[in-house]
């Protein structure tokens, strides 16, 4: 039962971001802006802790 509610609920939110954006294409530019933005922060989030990439795969 709580599959077919959050299938009901992903699916409502996939049509009114579809009404609000006037389509995919907007969505989809919006979702590569936050990815961008997402990606920005978690680099300067790891530069501001000094943690490197090396320095989290040292054995």
């Amino acid at each position: 039962m709580f599959d077919k509610i959050s299938n009901a609920n992903i699916a409502s939110f996939g049509v009114i971001t579809t009404y609000v954006f006037s389509g995919w294409n907007e969505a989809l530019a919006l979702l590569a802006i936050l990815v961008v933005m997402d990606w920005l922060t978690g680099v300067g989030a790891s530069l501001r802790e000094g943690i490197r990439y090396r320095d989290c795969y040292s054995l």
